[in-house]
């Protein structure tokens, strides 16, 4: 049986019994947090778990097994897929995953993306094909950190940090959105003083974003150790350096040792809720 029904099934079998969670917790040996976080669906323990806190309820594990296989109904795929709302461990877990390996994706292609980029800052005109290229480029970068971006939102329900919830979902937006004016800009070839006043926007929407991004890992500190406040403090700098304009070019090459740091965190985070829900 996956959450949140399990946990309203042990809510359910608890209260049949009269029982606090207090009174279940040392009836069962089983941490009262731990069945707290059951109980509100936000974990899905270990099969040992669950047994133990089955047999000390007085119900049959097999049953519960049995119950579990009959046809449940559909989720929305798209909550689902951005994790919105209630999301089981396996939808966590397999998040978390991906975003790490989403993550590396991501960082190579910011070396792509950066020859191109270059060549727009150096008034080189791209030729139709180069133009294309630049666009399947962009449409990857964008896929890749959206990807990546959904291991923070996991994060975020895992430790209960909505404020990072929200940041990522936050630099998806910012993210999509400087991706679409930068496949605008290779049309203004000619139009510098356009091309400046877009670019110094663009620098500031990712600059904001970033500022709130650091300020969000720096709150995950306490779960995540230290990683988390070195990843959150390069992207405060480096949210500042964009926002000034002036130092944009900082700004990007600071983005290097923060992806760096934000894949080490999700690795970590992955192999957080390997250890504790699987």
């Amino acid at each position: 049986m996956k959450q949140p029904e399990l946990g309203e099934k042990i809510s359910q079998l608890r209260k049949n019994r009269n029982l606090t969670q207090n009174e279940l917790a040392e009836m069962s040996h089983v941490g009262v947090r731990t069945i707290q976080r059951i109980e509100s669906g936000q974990v899905l323990p270990r099969t040992s778990t669950i047994r133990l806190l089955l047999k000390t309820l007085g119900y049959d594990y097999q049953q519960l097994i049995a119950h579990s296989h009959k046809k449940a109904p559909m989720g929305n795929p798209l909550h689902t897929f951005f994790l919105i709302g209630k999301v089981n461990n396996e939808k966590l877990l397999m998040a978390t995953q991906t975003s790490w390996i989403a993550g590396l994706a991501y960082f190579i292609m910011l070396i792509g993306e950066g020859f191109f980029d270059y060549w727009l800052y150096s008034s080189i005109s791209l030729t139709f094909s180069g133009k294309v290229v630049y666009m399947v480029v962009k449409f990857w970068v964008l896929i890749s950190f959206c990807l990546y971006m959904l291991g923070f939102v996991a994060l975020g329900k895992i430790f209960e940090n909505y404020f990072l919830k929200i940041i990522s979902y936050i630099m998806i937006c910012a993210m999509v959105i400087i991706g679409i004016i930068d496949i605008f800009k290779i049309f203004l070839e000619g139009d510098e003083h356009l091309t400046i006043i877009i670019g110094s926007a663009q620098s500031l929407i990712a600059g904001f974003a970033s500022l709130s991004f650091g300020v969000a890992l720096l709150k995950l500190r306490d779960s995540m150790g230290t990683i988390s406040g070195y990843a959150g403090g390069i992207e405060i700098v480096l949210g500042v350096c964009f926002i000034s304009v002036i130092l944009t070019p900082v700004a990007f090459a600071l983005l290097i040792p923060a992806t760096i740091l934000e894949i080490i965190l999700l690795f970590k985070g992955h192999e957080f809720v390997m250890s504790e829900f699987s």
